[in-house]
């Protein structure tokens, strides 16, 4: 690795860990609270939602310090599903943003949708995000992320392996 090369990835490490202390004091119970619910939520577990809750805060902290400049941070399927829940109370999501990114975080439900190219884009940047969730948050996230894997994603390593 080069010196200059040392630093950006030296520079982006630090972004990462700053933004994801951001990102723990968000309050996130609600949106717990609302998936373990079995009438009004998903009826998800304590330990899924804790599992959930964790990994949104990782990714988070790589929208931070990606700001998607250099691909695109795709959730996994279960933060993606934290995430819903998360816009669905709008005026905590937009405050809640606000701490994080300065702005409001818009998310774009058709990436992958858009034909072959489009989808291939998709599996490329989920690969590249699963790799960041590796390389920053260690074998702990990528843990979670394999337990959490869904059968129909078509995204995650369970998917691309059946």
């Amino acid at each position: 690795m080069t010196v200059a090369a040392a630093a950006i990835d030296s520079s982006v490490e630090h972004a990462v860990q700053a933004a994801f202390k951001r990102a723990e004091d968000i309050d996130f119970s609600p949106i717990k609270r609302k998936l373990m619910d079995e009438r009004h939520g998903s009826g998800w577990s304590r330990q899924k939602a804790d599992d959930a809750e964790y990994l949104y805060r990782c990714f988070l902290a790589l929208q931070v310090a990606y700001d998607q400049t250099v691909n695109r941070i795709v959730p996994p399927t279960i933060v993606d599903e934290f995430w819903h829940q998360h816009i669905l109370d709008t005026r905590k999501y937009a405050a809640d943003c606000e701490v994080l990114f300065g702005k409001y975080l818009h998310h774009f439900p058709y990436f992958g949708m858009r034909g072959p190219e489009d989808e291939r884009a998709l599996n490329d940047a989920a690969e590249w995000t699963l790799a960041q969730f590796s390389h920053h948050f260690g074998s702990a996230a990528s843990h979670l992320l394999e337990a959490s894997s869904c059968s129909s994603c078509g995204r995650c390593a369970s998917c691309r392996s059946s």
